[in-house]
């Protein structure tokens, strides 16, 4: 697992700052080693119960929650606002995509880490933000490309912004993850492997090295710059003796 003290520091800290306070502590947004990271801390994160929470079901950047409403009597209030962004003149727009309003908001001189997972449909972008930054963004995020936006905060995700999935076959020589993940991404076993040295793939959650094991039928599998994946069971063989899988992609 990619090594980093710093986050686990953290992550300590505000774990028993949760209990020593009796109050919520919540971290910035996690990415996919982050997460990892978090859950492989757990058994040590014992002071007070802990969650992940990114604002709506598969995502990606999340942030964690130390405290509970059994523990403290009262439910979390994560310090997240949704932002909506979308072309000031949608007719004269350009067509944009997560790339574009990404590149725009770091571009502000934004962290990372402040923002969540950023969803896109039609050039339009919904963000999760830490509240503290939120007016920074609606202030001073104009233009996406050249396209001029508007910025509104909104209540909840709209349910055409959330993501959805779409079944496809595969074929894989085997049900390890090195064999599963050379059928998703049409890649050599060698390449594959330089994936997972580089530590770019994850299991419902937990980066995995060890390309050997084995995934089952509804894992979750997240291959950096390539998707994420929910494995299905085998469906029978080819006449070569590979497995045929229905899989799902997040799109």
């Amino acid at each position: 697992m990619t090594n980093n003290s710093p986050l686990r520091a953290r992550l300590i800290d505000a774990c028993s700052r949760a209990a020593q306070y009796e109050t919520y502590m919540y971290t910035d947004f996690l990415d996919l080693q982050g997460v990892s990271l978090y859950k492989s801390l757990q058994r040590e994160l014992t002071a007070v119960p802990s969650s992940l929470w990114g604002g709506y079901g598969q995502a990606e950047h999340q942030l964690v929650i130390f405290g509970s409403e059994e523990v403290f009597g009262y439910p979390p209030a994560p310090p997240v606002v949704l932002l909506e962004i979308r072309p000031a003149a949608p007719k004269f727009a350009e067509a944009l995509a997560h790339r574009d309003f990404l590149g725009s908001l770091m571009g502000l001189g934004i962290r990372r880490d402040v923002m969540g997972d950023l969803l896109v449909k039609d050039s339009v972008c919904c963000v999760f933000c830490l509240d503290s930054i939120a007016g920074y963004i609606r202030t001073n995020l104009t233009q996406v490309k050249h396209t001029l936006v508007d910025v509104r905060e909104i209540e909840s995700l709209p349910d055409d912004m959330r993501p959805v999935t779409e079944e496809f076959p595969v074929t894989a020589a085997s049900m390890r993850l090195d064999a599963v993940a050379a059928a998703l991404t049409r890649e050599s076993r060698s390449a594959v492997l330089t994936r997972f040295r580089r530590g770019e793939v994850f299991v419902n959650g937990m980066e995995v090295s060890d390309s050997s094991k084995k995934c089952a039928p509804g894992d979750t599998l997240v291959i950096r710059h390539i998707g994420r994946f929910t494995i299905g069971g085998a469906q029978g063989q080819t006449r070569s003796g590979r497995l045929r899988l229905i899989c799902q992609r997040y799109i």
